[in-house]
């Protein structure tokens, strides 16, 4: 009697732990960057001389985990969101005179190498750091890393990083220097 009984409450026990589990474990879900304006107060003027060809060199077209928030998994496609990049630069180089062209003489190749997102501290937000790779036609190459704060959510602090990389990109004297 006494045996079954205990039978009885382990297999309870473990159907419960089972299900838990299965409670703990949540959705994968993609993250697709938000756009947003560079702010133009943080941009230096810009002299662009002749056209200019902005090129994707992340060769990676598969999802990256980028974080693990309220028990849901969020991923990443890194080429995307380097197109996403271009996108953005192309339209802020264009705000400045500048022309974007595949044809262009200058080249500025980008990569988005890496991303996270977690949460802030007592989950007042999200936090996501970011970091782009970025090489000119004459040679130099840069990594820019950022960390973007931003409230509730996951695309709008993508997007936010990918906003302050193209800042500081914009600010790079050694890329502005090539830009002339």
């Amino acid at each position: 009697m006494l045996f079954k009984f205990v039978n009885c409450l382990v297999k309870s026990l473990f159907l419960l732990i089972l299900l838990t589990g299965c409670g703990l474990t949540g959705n994968t879900y993609l993250v697709v960057p938000s756009t947003q304006d560079v702010n133009p107060n943080r941009v230096h003027n810009l002299k662009l001389n002749g056209k200019i060809n902005l090129v994707n060199i992340q060769s990676i077209k598969t999802n990256t985990q980028l974080g693990v928030l309220s028990h849901n998994f969020y991923e990443g496609n890194f080429n995307e969101w380097t197109n996403k990049t271009i996108q953005l630069l192309k339209r802020e180089l264009e705000k400045r005179g500048g022309e974007v062209s595949e044809s262009g003489l200058k080249t500025l190749s980008l990569s988005v190498v890496a991303a996270q997102l977690e949460t802030r501290s007592a989950g007042s937000g999200t936090r996501c750091t970011l970091t782009l790779h970025v090489e000119t036609g004459d040679g130099y190459k840069k990594d820019i890393f950022v960390v973007n704060n931003a409230g509730i959510g996951v695309d709008r602090p993508a997007g936010g990083a990918i906003t302050l990389a193209i800042t500081e990109l914009l600010n790079d004297e050694k890329i502005l220097k090539y830009f002339r």
